[in-house]
């Protein structure tokens, strides 16, 4: 019998002792007080903060070492995309980036596959982009949770091209997405190769998008189909952002990176 059981059948007076006292130590509280309260939770608000801020600082170097341009005030809200592939990568000033995403950013179609997120643009947890060619996101997006963005097929639509060369894509499985400014897109919404969603459209929670979608309009289903138009008079007052784009026709970066 090792000495643990012992003590918790108090066999002995000293055991007994160690037993009760443990017990009563653990039954034990603090009394509560309201000022203490307070300062601990400040201290751990600021304890947080600080550590988000080592983190994000840790992370950014590690982004910025695989970003062509990475912009001023761009947050991450966790761990750093997962990042596959060696295409061009542009991200604007004040981008939110949410944790444990993927992009996927050249897959041997094209070489000079591009990703680009506007600036003042959110984009969530678990996001999946892969691109081939050319996936552009505009400013002031709102991308939400487990969002999946497509320009290509993935995989070959031939089956006997799927069996050869490792199943490589072809130019005819891919075509660029455009996704303009000032889009809300919703939760698990799947955005497929060649489409180009127009300023101000929402696309609708879970909704599968096919085909391109005209400015200022809802979407929703599977496939997707406008279900609502937003005001054009309302519309028609916000002002288009006031930054430039984010690459030049020349295909060099705006602004400092």
């Amino acid at each position: 019998m090792n000495w643990q059981e012992r003590i918790r059948r108090r066999e002995t007076p000293l055991a007994a002792l160690i037993h009760d006292t443990a017990k009563a130590v653990r039954g034990f509280t603090l009394p509560r007080v309201r000022p203490l309260g307070r300062l601990l939770t400040a201290e751990r608000g600021v304890r947080h903060s600080l550590w988000r801020w080592l983190r994000n600082q840790y992370a950014m170097q590690i982004l910025a070492s695989r970003c062509t341009r990475l912009g001023r005030g761009v947050r991450l809200d966790g761990d750093v995309p997962q990042i596959v592939g060696s295409g061009e990568i542009y991200v604007g000033d004040r981008v939110v980036i949410g944790n444990r995403q993927t992009w996927v950013v050249g897959l041997k179609v094209y070489d000079d596959a591009r990703l680009v997120i506007g600036h003042d643009t959110t984009v969530n947890y678990q996001t999946l982009i892969s691109c081939a060619r050319s996936v552009t996101i505009g400013n002031h997006c709102r991308l939400a949770g487990e969002i999946k963005i497509f320009d290509n097929n993935s995989h070959p639509t031939d089956y006997r091209a799927r069996r050869v060369n490792g199943g490589r894509m072809s130019a005819e499985d891919v075509a660029p997405v455009v996704i303009e400014d000032d889009v809300w897109i919703g939760t698990g919404s799947l955005v497929m190769k060649g489409v180009h969603i127009g300023r101000g459209a929402i696309v609708a929670a879970g909704a599968v998008v096919t085909k391109s979608v005209p400015p200022f309009s809802v979407v929703a289903g599977n496939p997707a189909r406008v279900v609502k138009r937003l005001e054009t008079s309302a519309a028609a007052t916000i002002p288009r952002a006031d930054e430039g784009p984010m690459v030049s026709r020349e295909g060099v970066a705006d602004g400092n990176g």
